[in-house]
């Protein structure tokens, strides 16, 4: 995003500020409407502009050693933060749009799923190792 139209309103003098994914929600609905920018807010537009921001995220990384990405200059990490948050703001823009509500991150707060175990059938197994690779 340039620094004009950012999604975030990170460059907008009235800055988001939110305590929670559900204020950040209101924000995010509020912004787009403000814009008249609910027209262009589809899933398949936002899921395009979220993989762009995702690029210019990673192309802060790009041709860096391991060591050198965990240590950014000053101006380098800000760009990254900057980045970081217009995908998570695209993210949780799609979310809304589709009715998707976070997840508890905890599992004893989910709904654990059963394990999987592989079944291996010996008449048709080529030797690949996936199917014990997909194994808990």
């Amino acid at each position: 995003m340039n620094d004009k139209t950012s999604e975030a309103g990170l460059h907008s003098p009235r800055p988001l500020l939110v305590d929670t994914l559900e204020d950040l929600k209101k924000r995010l609905r509020e912004f787009a409407r403000e814009r008249d920018w609910e027209q262009f807010h589809s899933p398949k537009n936002l899921s395009m502009a979220l993989i762009v921001e995702a690029a210019e995220l990673v192309e802060h990384f790009q041709w860096l050693t391991e060591a050198q990405s965990k240590h950014l200059p000053e101006k380098t990490l800000r760009e990254v933060e900057q980045e970081m948050a217009d995908v998570f703001i695209y993210l949780n823009r799609m979310a809304d749009l589709l009715g998707v509500d976070p997840k508890p991150l905890d599992e004893s707060h989910g709904t654990p799923k059963p394990k999987s175990v592989a079944f291996i059938d010996e008449q048709t197994c080529i030797g690949c190792t996936l199917c014990i690779q997909a194994c808990p």
